[in-house]
């Protein structure tokens, strides 16, 4: 679900994520990296998200932590932000705070992890609060216990 609400954000996958094939090397998993000024990156070898031999992070085009699934590595991505104090990607920032106000409930009263401070309503981005506001207004109906 997460490149879904990447894309429906119009913010960039490949800055998110990569996917790399099977054989790839140690080398090329930590280099896939490498080009993000020190952000961090969550890199799948496989075929698919779905279908992956390995997940790692890469945080500074060298660090590198394992993770057993493409979900626990995406958890990881968005803990190391937090971990290594670094704002969010500029290229994802929607994306990431989306995450991590509504599926890990990280709301701070003060402060953000934006990089660019545009766009926002009550301290939270407006296409995060918009996208939140859609979707509470779609599944209202369908919350089960409801008349």
């Amino acid at each position: 679900m997460f490149p879904m609400i990447a894309l429906y954000l119009d913010e960039k996958l490949d800055k998110l994520f990569a996917l790399l094939p099977d054989t790839a090397s140690e080398e090329e998993v930590v280099a896939a990296g490498s080009d993000l000024n020190g952000y961090p990156i969550l890199v799948i070898r496989g075929k698919s998200i779905f279908e992956f031999t390995s997940c790692d992070v890469v945080l500074v085009g060298q660090l590198k932590i394992t993770a057993s699934s493409p979900l626990e590595g995406f958890l990881i991505l968005i803990f190391s932000y937090f971990v290594f104090t670094c704002l969010y990607q500029p290229a994802n920032h929607s994306s990431l705070e989306f995450y991590q106000r509504y599926f890990l409930e990280v709301n701070p009263p003060d402060g953000d992890k934006r990089a660019v401070k545009k766009r926002y309503i009550d301290g939270v981005d407006s296409k995060v609060k918009r996208l939140a506001n859609q979707l509470t207004h779609h599944t209202c109906h369908w919350t089960l216990g409801t008349n």
